[in-house]
């Protein structure tokens, strides 16, 4: 096997794919050439490879606590969390979340009450409302009929008497001294 420009390389703590924390096989390969064949047996060599697989684990994982820690001093800065095992801090994390969500939920319901409570007392305004307008209405609308029969009362005699007037000139055009002869 040759040494690839990748595998010399040791990579961070999280890995790449398909390499083990890291370890690449040009890794092995390079820590195996470093040692003399016969310095070292095959129980020593694996020892260790183990302390080198034991001490990268041993980071990453401390790696993934400190992330949990920091999200949970992000989210709540006065719980003790941080100090419990892994899946007794999950459920600490999910035992809040779900206090949380029934808080927002009440709120929503809560919010949601007040705007029905609101709504009902706008639509008895806007009926109140509704009931001043037709009164105020109602109440000028009989002034108003009154000053509009008056009007047309008058406009209709001064209708008739133009009525009377053309019919008197239509007749006085129609039947003249010469059409009608008057009698004697």
């Amino acid at each position: 096997m040759s040494l690839s420009a990748a595998d010399v390389v040791e990579p961070a703590i999280g890995g790449v794919p398909n390499r083990f924390l890291g370890i690449t096989p040009g890794y092995l390969w390079q820590t195996q050439l470093q040692q003399t064949p016969l310095s070292m047996d095959m129980t020593e060599y694996q020892l260790c490879l183990s302390h080198e697989i034991e001490a990268r684990l041993k980071a990453k994982c401390d790696v993934l606590a400190d992330a949990f820690v920091m999200d949970d001093i992000d989210s709540s800065p006065g719980h003790q969390i941080s100090s419990a095992p892994l899946p007794e801090r999950i459920k600490l994390i999910i035992e809040e979340t779900e206090r949380e969500e029934a808080a927002l939920q009440e709120d929503l319901y809560s919010a949601d009450r007040k705007f029905s409570e609101y709504y009902n007392v706008l639509e008895q305004i806007v009926g109140v409302l509704m009931k001043l307008v037709k009164d105020l209405k109602l109440q000028h609308q009989h002034k108003y009929d009154e000053q509009q029969k008056i009007w047309l009362c008058k406009r209709c005699e001064t209708m008739s008497a133009k009525l009377r007037k053309l019919k008197y000139s239509v007749l006085g055009q129609t039947y003249t001294k010469d059409s009608v002869p008057a009698p004697i």
